[in-house]
């Protein structure tokens, strides 16, 4: 899956920067999301509930960050 989006965030780079790099922040960033581990400097394991209508499912997956292109601190 390969998600894509713009946002503006008015906010200094390099606290948006640490907050998308911060596990507990991209825990609360994502609906249902019940574990976020990282386990390797850009790979996380996550196990994330959903339900929808009277069906509740819970799924365990791993993300990795790629391409990451850091600001860079003056």
């Amino acid at each position: 899956m390969e998600l894509k989006q713009q946002l503006v965030i008015p906010r200094a780079v390099e606290a948006v920067w640490q907050a998308l790099n911060d596990p507990k922040m991209l825990q609360q960033c994502l609906p249902g999301c019940q574990h976020f581990e990282q386990t390797d400097a850009n790979a996380y394991d996550m196990t994330v509930s959903a339900k929808i209508g009277p069906v509740k499912a819970t799924f365990k997956g791993a993300i990795a960050l790629q391409n990451l292109n850091p600001p860079l601190l003056l």
